[in-house]
């Protein structure tokens, strides 16, 4: 997401919430140069991570949706955009 890059992010979503997740990250503010997991949870199998994506005069929390895939690896299965704010 800091590259720009939400292809690279598409290959971790399943195909039925593909859509969903990259219209949340194509809310995110412009010129995002920075990120970081500011949160974890564990609920059942699946995970719970808010992470942090901020520019020169914004930051906005992004909290995402993790379970399994079966094949040893995660799949992000939701993604929602849950605040931005001016941070100057």
């Amino acid at each position: 997401i800091v590259a720009g890059d939400t292809g690279a992010v598409a290959t971790d979503v399943p195909p039925d919430a593909r859509a969903a997740v990259l219209a949340e990250y194509a809310r995110l503010p412009r010129g995002v140069d920075t990120s970081a997991i500011v949160a974890c949870a564990r609920v059942g199998a699946q995970r719970l991570v808010k992470a942090r994506l901020s520019g020169a005069d914004l930051s906005s929390i992004v909290q995402q949706r993790w379970e399994p895939s079966g094949e040893g690896g995660w799949r992000l299965v939701s993604a929602e955009l849950i605040a931005t704010e001016r941070t100057r």
